[in-house]
């Protein structure tokens, strides 16, 4: 476990095929060490967590095409997104992944208004970080369920995937 209380995924393929109609809170591709970053809300939580994040790091990322959609606002987003910046949440609406060890593409569509990514990859690696949430004042409050650590919703993995 990192000093963020991200924990490792032992499947992260699963974890991936888990993500339908999940929130996207963030995505980055790095093409300076060709990853691709997806961050979102994810389904399975551990007991007394309201609400868990799952990050999921791509390597070996080539061919990475971005599907423009149809609302002008979201056009910029072209290989990095975040819902602190943008105007419009997007879901995770389809996913598709094929190929096998090392030679692997995913498709991911975010809907009509975003459209969607797609590339091919060599590996993945997934982490997990379940939060207890209380509202204070209006505002959402997130806390690592184990450490108690208080953290960006929109960053909920800041400091525990940066590359050194």
């Amino acid at each position: 476990m990192t000093a963020s209380g991200a924990e490792p995924i032992a499947d992260a393929g699963a974890a991936l095929g888990r993500l339908i109609e999940s929130l996207v809170i963030s995505y980055s591709l790095d093409l300076a060490v060709a990853t691709f970053t997806l961050v979102a809300d994810y389904p399975d939580r551990a007991p007394g967590a309201q609400r868990s994040f799952v990050a999921l790091q791509f390597s070996s990322v080539r061919g990475f095409r971005r599907y423009r959609g149809n609302l002008a606002e979201l056009q910029a987003s072209a290989d990095t997104y975040s819902t602190a910046d943008s105007p419009s949440p997007i879901v995770i609406q389809h996913l598709s992944t094929t190929g096998d060890d090392g030679d692997r593409h995913v498709e991911l569509w975010f809907g009509p208004n975003f459209g969607g990514v797609a590339f091919s990859y060599g590996g993945m690696a997934g982490f997990i970080r379940h939060a207890r949430t209380e509202e204070r004042d209006g505002d959402w409050i997130y806390r690592d369920a184990r450490t108690g650590e208080a953290f960006d919703f929109a960053r909920p993995f800041a400091g525990a995937l940066d590359r050194s």
